[in-house]
């Protein structure tokens, strides 16, 4: 397959010169400790000079914005455009994220140069790189990268890997689309050295995605008379096969959506096993068929192609939900540290407004019985009429004027000890409601993993038994080829 020239305005966009103070954007902050170390700067928080922060946080931008990238035969596309393919074969793609801790680790000179002998570079390479000095050693490495590819309709695909697949065009002459999401979570881990303590930290995942158009190069061969998403027939077209070909088409259809419903298994595959004796007589058919064809004078000689296989889809899916149940695990781990936090700090405040409504019980019950006997004639609580009479009217004592502004003092302090208690309790009610939707979302979480996982061990040995069976069916055909095992 011939190849093209790299591209130079996307090569500039990598490989631009990178000055310190935009540095920033690609490193870890593990990296700008020792940078700033080297280049005489002060760190704010560093915990000793020229040592990686404790954790060092946050994702790599890289220069420029990070993209997905799809490798085929060495070949790097970035971002999405037109990737050429073999016409008359299947052809091995292979996708990554690209970021500024990958780039980095692909073009480690742009730390050696920005750290001027301050740090020594260990190791490098696409999948992380390590460094460090006298004070403390820190790594970054890839610690999980998946990739979700949907293929378009004309482009069969067989996964071989989480970042790997085989593609083909079904139909050469037209392109189609392949779109790629793939999301990559690095893993730090800071080791110092005298303390001999290590610490590591996930950082941030990295989400990309990208639009790929799939085109055929090279030599394309005839012009197919039939292509369906299972089939592709050349050569000279016979009305016989194509009419086999179609019925075989609705069978497969029809396999393919009994194998997706989740009631064929609650009937122990009975509906798709009949259905594989189906397509396995539609395929003797198609034999008879095509070896009729090329006895007939003038003999007509047709090449059929299965591109496909009705359990591809299915087995796609289930890949799918295998990744989603590895996800579902990491959101409960973090809903689990959230809830956590916010029962530790319930705690918190609950001991603290127990001590605090104590305390205000105590004082203001305090400063009201102060304010009540603080005058020289109210000695005790009245009990006879002349005393209420002065306390009814206090013009008839001087003294008991103070009363009221004493009162007054210990109502005011009251008040600000209700406001006091008032935010704490709305902080409290706060902290509440976030435990109990970070408990939900667990909740939730749990149940959709376990029925996915249920899911999953139902249907997979099943599936998997009929590809089996199938596969065998087409390796024993000798006139129909297939590119799909």
């Amino acid at each position: 397959m011939k190849q093209k020239a790299p591209n130079p305005a996307s090569s500039r966009r990598l490989l631009w010169p990178l000055p310190v103070f935009m540095l920033s954007l690609a490193l870890p902050a593990a990296f700008l400790v020792l940078l700033g170390s080297a280049m005489g700067a002060p760190v704010p928080g560093a915990p000793a000079p020229g040592a990686p922060a404790p954790g060092a946080a946050g994702p790599g931008a890289g220069p420029g914005k990070p993209m997905v990238q799809l490798i085929v035969g060495g070949r790097v596309h970035e971002g999405g455009g037109i990737v050429e393919v073999a016409a008359d074969r299947p052809t091995r793609v292979r996708v990554r994220a690209m970021d500024g801790i990958r780039y980095i680790g692909l073009n480690p000179a742009v730390l050696v140069n920005a750290a001027k002998g301050r740090v020594t570079l260990q190791r490098s390479g696409e999948w992380g790189y390590a460094y460090g000095n006298s004070v403390a050693n820190a790594e970054l490495r890839a610690h999980r990268e998946r990739a979700e590819l949907v293929p378009g309709a004309g482009l069969s695909l067989s996964r071989v890997g989480d970042l790997e697949a085989d593609i083909r065009l079904t139909d050469p002459s037209r392109s189609v689309t392949l779109g790629v999401t793939v999301e990559l979570v690095w893993r730090v881990t800071t080791t110092y050295l005298a303390r001999k303590v290590t610490q590591t930290n996930d950082l941030p995942p990295v989400r990309v995605s990208g639009v790929f158009t799939i085109k055929a190069v090279g030599p394309r061969g005839p012009a197919p008379w039939f292509t369906s998403k299972h089939l592709r027939a050349t050569g000279q077209e016979s009305g016989r096969v194509k009419r086999i070909l179609v019925g075989l088409q609705a069978e497969l259809d029809e396999l393919e959506k009994g194998l997706a419903s989740r009631r064929s298994y609650e009937d122990e595959l009975r509906g798709v096993s009949l259905g594989v004796g189906r397509v396995k007589a539609r395929l003797g058919d198609l034999e008879t068929a095509l070896a009729a064809d090329r006895q007939a004078s003038p003999p007509v000689v047709s090449e059929v192609t299965i591109v496909g296989l009705p359990t591809d889809g299915v087995i796609a899916m289930l890949a799918g939900q295998r990744r989603r149940t590895e996800r579902l695990g990491e959101l409960w781990t973090y809903c689990q540290g959230r809830k956590a936090d916010a029962t530790a700090r319930l705690l918190d405040l609950r001991k603290g407004i127990g001590q605090n409504l104590l305390k205000s019980v105590f004082k203001n019950y305090l400063n009201w019985m102060n304010a009540f006997f603080s005058a020289a004639d109210i000695v005790s609580i009245p009990t006879s009429f002349p005393d209420l009479i002065t306390l009814l009217y206090p013009s008839r004592v001087a003294s008991a004027l103070d009363k009221p502004r004493g009162l007054l003092e210990s109502w005011t302090t009251a008040i600000d000890d209700a406001s006091i208690l008032s935010t704490q309790m709305r902080a409290i009610r706060l902290l509440e409601q976030t435990e109990r939707f970070f408990q939900e979302r667990m909740q939730a979480a749990a149940s959709e993993r376990a029925a996915l996982f249920a899911g999953i061990h139902k249907m997979q040995p099943g599936v998997e038994r009929v590809e089996k069976e199938l596969k065998a069916v087409v390796q024993r055909l000798k006139l129909v080829r297939s590119s799909a095992l």
